[in-house]
């Protein structure tokens, strides 16, 4: 009974935590070039995400419809251009953030091996096999998703849809304002759902 009341409490709690946020982003200080880099490649490839749509726009609206030869073949170029850009920066940004992600998970599992080798021999009585199994190696590779996936694509689809919301709100505001009347039911929606995995998790871990 004991031990399922101390379960449950450790699967309850905020899904955002900034102290444990800081602790596990001080892992990436061996590798700062590096997360450096990954953070102004995601910068950038989400600038170009609605830079790109706008100049297919321009090109049927001014040139293509002047009748501008010349004019359509050098924005054909610039489109081609800008998405080979952003096809090398996302394959650089899977490189990166994968070798990233190996080389803190690498440290991170070396941390944990020695402090679990480290531990008396009565920690092993008291906790059971299938929790340090649990806690030794499906966690440490869920962090690793997290730095090889998940850091990197949160942020870039969030600055994706900061300059999708401005080139959409500069380019014709009203319209706009009546395409985003359906975020508040989207958000609505989200917390629902977001509730409910989070309460069948709980009960898959207790």
């Amino acid at each position: 009974m004991a031990t399922a009341t101390k379960t449950e409490n450790a699967t309850k709690g905020s899904a955002f935590e900034w102290p444990l946020i800081k602790r596990l982003f001080s892992y990436t200080r061996p590798y700062r070039g590096r997360f450096v880099l990954v953070l102004a490649l995601t910068l950038v490839s989400a600038a170009l995400s609605p830079l790109i749509p706008y100049v297919f726009q321009y090109t049927l609206d001014k040139p293509t419809l002047q009748g501008d030869v010349m004019g359509v073949r050098n924005m054909i170029l610039l489109s081609l251009g800008l998405l080979a850009a952003r096809a090398f920066i996302m394959y650089l940004l899977t490189y990166l953030t994968g070798w990233l992600g190996q080389s803190v998970i690498k440290d991170i599992r070396i941390k944990v091996f020695d402090h679990i080798t480290g531990m008396k021999l009565r920690f092993f009585d008291h906790n059971p096999v299938g929790m340090l199994q649990t806690r030794t190696i499906s966690d440490v590779e869920t962090l690793n998703d997290i730095f090889s996936e998940g850091i990197a694509h949160i942020l870039e689809e969030l600055l994706t849809l900061i300059f999708i919301l401005t080139v959409m709100l500069w380019t014709n505001w009203k319209l706009s304002l009546v395409v985003l009347t359906s975020v508040p039911i989207l958000l609505v929606a989200t917390w629902v759902f977001k509730n409910a995995v989070k309460s069948g998790i709980r009960r898959a871990r207790s």
